[in-house]
């Protein structure tokens, strides 16, 4: 066992801590300056950006918001337009810039080859790692400190790194997704609550975006997951265990696509597995087999044994294709 690799390991969880805290300490930053009209870039400010007058407004607009497209403009908005330049971080905006001209291009690349220094490559990297940090963290704010701005000042206070919130006001189900909890049951001298910068983040989305649009973000988290675990799974050696957790897996999501009556994916799945190469190969073989032994001829469909060329196929990639083709067959109108 190593001490020292324990405490490295240690030391990385430290400064992700020590990165949410200074976080709040730069959302408590702003919030002040907003509290006291100075939250402006050349007389610019949030509500002029948003079209609002004030914290009930910007509420209003935002909940209004139906697709996630609009919460991501409105943040980068925020960024570039407040956040950065306040902080002097000018060099961060991001700005549309012209495609470079061919000349530019060769001209940048004669550049970079006359540069020899050993760490050039790493220093430009360290910059990079750095500057990316720190836009990463302006974008991680941009919700908190409009949620904030959106509270009466009486309900939250700055308390030794973190943001302590009453969530008298805070809808039931809102605080039941973000905290776990029915506030209804919990005494009045208890809903005061503290929150690291991951759960006023959750606290602040939770508040200003569209239900519609909240209920979208889960989903896709939700997918992306599950895209993740499959491509670990596939991407793993095969072993029979494995094979057979996947087939219960299998079983199970298609059950959940029939209870929720998603028939086209059924129909599609269906169809992939007449494409299968080396299953598709094995059920030819086997027909063939019996062919040569017998003069019955039977084709196989899934497990069922058909005569040859009594049966038709329907082309269909949805249950409407599939009943449409199915009628014009039977000449049902």
């Amino acid at each position: 066992m190593s001490d020292k690799l324990h405490k490295l390991f240690n030391s990385i969880g430290t400064n992700t801590l020590n990165n949410e805290q200074t976080s709040i300490e730069i959302i408590e930053e702003y919030i002040k300056l907003n509290n006291t009209d100075k939250l402006k870039v050349n007389n610019k400010s949030i509500y002029l950006m948003l079209g609002a007058t004030n914290g009930s407004s910007i509420l209003s607009r935002l909940k209004g918001y139906q697709k996630l497209d609009e919460y991501n403009q409105v943040r980068k908005k925020v960024v570039n337009g407040v956040i950065l330049p306040i902080a002097k971080f000018n060099n961060l905006v991001e700005v549309d810039k012209k495609p470079k001209t061919k000349k530019e291009k060769q001209d940048n690349k004669e550049d970079k080859q006359q540069i020899v220094e050993e760490d050039f490559v790493a220093n430009k990297s360290d910059k990079n790692i750095s500057d990316n940090a720190i836009r990463n963290t302006a974008n991680n704010i941009v919700y908190s400190i409009l949620f904030l701005i959106t509270q009466d000042k009486k309900a939250y206070s700055f308390e030794k790194k973190r943001v302590h919130i009453n969530i008298a006001n805070i809808e039931k189900n809102v605080v039941k997704s973000v905290f776990g909890f029915n506030k209804d049951k919990v005494k009045s001298s208890d809903l005061w609550l503290a929150c690291n910068l991951t759960l006023l983040n959750k606290l602040a989305k939770n508040v200003l975006f569209n239900v519609k649009v909240l209920r979208s973000i889960k989903d896709t988290e939700s997918t992306e997951d599950t895209e993740q675990a499959i491509s670990e799974i596939l991407e793993s050696e095969y072993s029979e265990d494995k094979a057979k957790t996947m087939v219960s897996n299998i079983v199970k999501m298609l059950d959940y696509l029939d209870t929720n009556k998603y028939f086209d994916g059924i129909i599609q799945v269906s169809n992939h597995i007449d494409t299968l190469d080396e299953y598709g190969q094995k059920i030819f073989d086997l027909q063939n087999d019996v062919r040569k032994q017998g003069k019955n001829n039977y084709d196989l469909k899934g497990t069922w044994a058909c005569e040859y060329n009594h049966y038709k196929e329907i082309k269909a990639n949805t249950f409407e294709q599939l009943e449409s083709e199915y009628n014009k067959l039977l000449a049902i109108k």
